[in-house]
């Protein structure tokens, strides 16, 4: 099957079903954001785009949030790095 960013071929488990709009930003369980996000685009993609893809949408919409959402986006990576890190 065709990762259809890369163009390149791949066994077919090697591809994911990478969702246009992440289902972490949905709220409920799992089943219920997955739903929603199946609503909005997916793509086949092969592991490297599909890594790619993601941290560069999260990167675009960071990009674009307001100057408060900023700061409570740098209180949660903080008090996610101290758990994290121990």
């Amino acid at each position: 099957m065709i990762c259809q960013k890369c163009k390149k071929d791949f066994p077919e488990n090697q591809l994911d079903e990478s969702h246009d709009v992440p289902t972490y930003i949905f709220d409920g369980e799992r089943k219920v954001r997955k739903q929603q996000a199946d609503k909005l685009g997916r793509h086949l993609l092969c592991g490297k785009c599909h890594k790619k893809y993601e941290g560069l949408v999260f990167s675009n919409m960071v990009k674009q949030a307001d100057y408060d959402t900023k700061q409570r986006m740098i209180k949660s990576a903080i008090e996610f790095a101290k758990w994290w890190f121990k």
